[in-house]
């Protein structure tokens, strides 16, 4: 796993890593994290392991104001977010020469499904149609749509800060609506057991996506996909493989 960084539009370092399979000419996945996550999410390192393991060149950058990455997280909305993916999508695409693919987990798929990137298939794990409601019933009675939010991670203690430009700019997004205009091949992941945005909510992205669509179900999973990651890194890495073998 080596390390990788880019400046995004504000100039602006992006921080993140690289797991290569050291095959030439090889598909390149994007991964990207979720709220308030990074690239050094246990999930996102370990499917990059499996990834490398597999053929696939993975990348994972981590969006501004988290870890490593410059900038204040206070400062961020699913706009720049976007923007940022925009962003890391053309830096991967300039250093690989086989097919590109994005995965995405929780609020990423907000990020992927906003942009609606131009690649040979999307991964999005953990999706959800609502994205507005379940993160402000995460911060809870510190829920300021109007000046700063704020919650405490159990793990950690770490505060993590949203200001007021947050909520208005995701009110902006209607999920169903733009994962409709997505043409791109689109697998759907989402833990059986996930609790943090339900199997219901995927169901109304699924519904509204174009064909070419799967999903896939993972029997007594939770939202990081806890307890049967391998079964799910299996399914995620034979629907990579049937789509880079896929005509172009």
């Amino acid at each position: 796993m080596q390390q990788i960084s880019l400046k995004n539009h504000f100039g602006e370092s992006l921080k993140g890593w690289k797991n290569l399979s050291g095959k030439s000419s090889a598909p390149a996945i994007v991964i990207v994290h979720g709220f308030a996550s990074s690239s050094k999410s246990d999930l996102l390192t370990e499917l990059g392991q499996e990834l490398a393991k597999n053929g696939f060149d993975a990348y994972c950058l981590t969006f501004s104001g988290m870890d490593e990455s410059e900038g204040k997280y206070r400062e961020t909305t699913l706009s720049k977010q976007v923007k940022e993916l925009s962003e890391i999508i053309e830096f991967v695409r300039s250093q690989v020469k086989g097919k590109l693919f994005v995965f995405a987990q929780s609020f990423g798929t907000a990020a992927t499904i906003g942009l609606n990137p131009k690649v040979d298939g999307i991964i999005l794990a953990g999706s959800a149609r609502d994205h507005l409601n379940k993160l402000k019933n995460k911060f809870g009675d510190q829920l300021n749509v109007d000046g700063e939010s704020s919650f405490i991670r159990k793990k950690t203690g770490e505060k993590i800060e949203i200001g007021p430009e947050f909520w208005p700019d995701l009110e902006k997004y209607d999920f169903v609506k733009l994962v409709s205009k997505i043409k791109t091949p689109i697998l759907f992941v989402q833990g059986e057991k996930d609790s943090t945005t339900e199997v219901e909510q995927m169901e109304f992205l699924f519904n509204g996506a174009n064909e070419p669509k799967e999903k896939y179900i993972v029997p007594g999973a939770e939202h990081k996909l806890e307890e049967n990651r391998q079964l799910a890194f299996s399914k995620i890495i034979e629907w990579l493989k049937k789509q880079n073998n896929q005509k172009s």
